[in-house]
């Protein structure tokens, strides 16, 4: 009688466990991979599995940044009778560039039906001025009859990389850049005191024509600062107000570099200072934001979550 129950038991944790491995049978997409290369400009196929999902009539597919927060949709026209497909210009997908993320106005790049091939799939543009990690968002659109309708998504991250060489760096900014009492701290958001955290939109000039955002580290710039007195170069890619003087900012990607002179004069301020990041492995879909002094700011490289204290050093 022991052994009966004892087998009985096993058989069903067995049973519940391999229900788990099993596939969850939820919307997904197929194609691209997750981390898939992909090239700017290029038509790439794209596929989903509907899973147990019945009455979907139709897919949004959506390209943002990686580090973007949220995606505001901008209404775009139905899918042309009986194409099955909506194509709009990549190029009104830019909207922002910057590496703390914020809101991405887009509309949909393609919106598939179930005439398309494959179905609700079908050829999906890289945005041109895309480099580096992308989101790819689906969000399928499900009837309910009279209760009106219902949407499930699912989305990956790839990689997007240029063909074409990059042939020059600029910043689009002031040359030479004051920041403080000469009324240029309002346009980089009162960029007014020491302690503050910004960004500075950088942009490169490639081959084919193209300027693409390479603000972000992820699209492989590096910061240097000449005096991190006056401003400090964050591994994240922003930058902080130390003091007042001059400095030399360099950014460096796919061996090309540009540099900024920049002079501040700025008032006095409280300053805060990074004390600690602690990594925790938990976190594995998309890098973490921390707050610092009142400034979302993305995490350095391979830190997923992050604890961080902010303490305030006094007047500078």
């Amino acid at each position: 009688m022991k052994n009966s129950v004892l087998t009985f038991f096993i058989f069903n944790f067995a049973l519940f466990i391999a229900l788990l491995a099993g596939p969850a049978f939820a919307f997904k997409i197929v194609e691209p991979a997750e981390n898939s290369v992909l090239k700017s400009g290029k038509t790439v196929a794209v596929k989903v599995d509907l899973g147990r999902d019945a009455g979907i009539v139709k897919v949004r597919y959506y390209w943002y940044p990686e580090n973007a927060d949220t995606l505001v949709e901008q209404e775009a026209s139905e899918p042309a009778g009986g194409s099955g497909q909506n194509r709009i210009a990549d190029e009104r997908f830019f909207q922002k560039d910057t590496v703390t993320g914020g809101a991405i106005v887009a509309v949909a790049s393609l919106i598939s039906t179930a005439d398309a091939a494959p179905p609700f799939g079908g050829g999906l543009k890289v945005p041109q001025e895309a480099i580096g990690p992308m989101r790819l968002l689906a969000i399928a659109d499900i009837s309910r009859g009279r209760f009106g309708t219902r949407s499930v998504f699912d989305e990956v991250i790839v990689n997007v990389e240029p063909e074409a060489e990059l042939t020059s760096i600029d910043f689009e900014t002031d040359k030479p850049l004051y920041l403080g009492r000469r009324g240029q701290e309002a346009t980089y958001g009162q960029v007014d005191s020491p302690g503050k955290i910004f960004d500075l939109p950088v942009v490169g000039q490639f081959a084919d024509g193209v300027v693409r955002p390479l603000t972000s580290p992820r699209t492989g710039t590096t910061y240097k600062s000449s005096n991190e007195r006056v401003i400090m170069a964050l591994p994240s890619g922003m930058l902080q107000l130390v003091g007042n003087g001059k400095m030399t900012l360099t950014v460096t990607n796919r061996g090309k570099e540009a540099s900024l002179d920049v002079t501040v004069e700025v008032g006095p301020g409280r300053r805060s200072a990074l004390l600690s990041v602690e990594s925790n492995p938990r976190q594995q879909d998309r890098p973490p934001r921390l707050e610092h002094a009142g400034s979302v700011v993305p995490s350095p490289a391979g830190v997923r979550e992050a604890a961080l204290s902010v303490q305030a050093a006094g007047h500078g």
